[in-house]
């Protein structure tokens, strides 16, 4: 697996870590020093002061970025900020093979104008670059991770990803001349 650093100046570092399923979950079984569920985001904080941030859509077999899951992510990645106790933060999915496929195409489908596709682009650029703010996050990836899951991921400080097959990465959209 590699693990890509932070861009700077518009470089992008990559170094070889050696990354398996196993240590993702091994990490998520770190006793919890507290924890907290909304609907589509889940997190615990380890007692050494990691938040484990676990994506889960409901209903949805992969996770994609729509309006509440993104109504959700904001405050969260505030409260985070905000917490002393919290020194940096893990994104993950609590989906089998799936990381983020990338924005719900229906709910862009559904807009009317295109000033309701620039606000909903607005909203989610505005989320990537409170993720890239502050403490440290860090995108650990198992499956799909695709479009806006990639944004997303790129928005993290690092990125770590399984050697698994089905981890896989791009920018599928340019096909659909969004």
């Amino acid at each position: 697996t590699r693990m890509l650093g932070p861009l700077r100046g518009g470089s992008l570092a990559a170094r070889s870590l050696h990354t398996s399923s196993a240590a993702f979950a091994a990490a998520e079984k770190s006793a919890p020093a507290a924890a907290s569920a909304v609907k589509n985001v889940q997190y615990t904080v380890t007692d050494d002061g990691i938040a484990i941030v676990k994506l889960d859509l409901h209903g949805s077999k992969v996770n994609t970025l729509n309006v509440s899951l993104n109504a959700e992510i904001g405050p969260l990645i505030e409260k985070l900020e905000n917490d002393p106790k919290i020194r940096a933060a893990v994104i993950t999915s609590a989906k089998e093979n799936d990381f983020v496929a990338g924005a719900d195409i229906n709910m862009l489908a559904a807009c009317k104008s295109a000033a309701e596709l620039e606000a909903l682009s607005t909203a989610g650029q505005e989320m990537f670059n409170k993720l890239a703010a502050g403490k440290p996050k860090v995108a650990a990836i198992h499956g799909t991770c695709l479009g806006g899951g990639a944004e997303l991921a790129l928005a993290c400080h690092y990125r770590i990803a399984t050697t698994s097959p089905k981890t896989v990465f791009g920018f599928p959209e340019v096909m659909l001349g969004l």
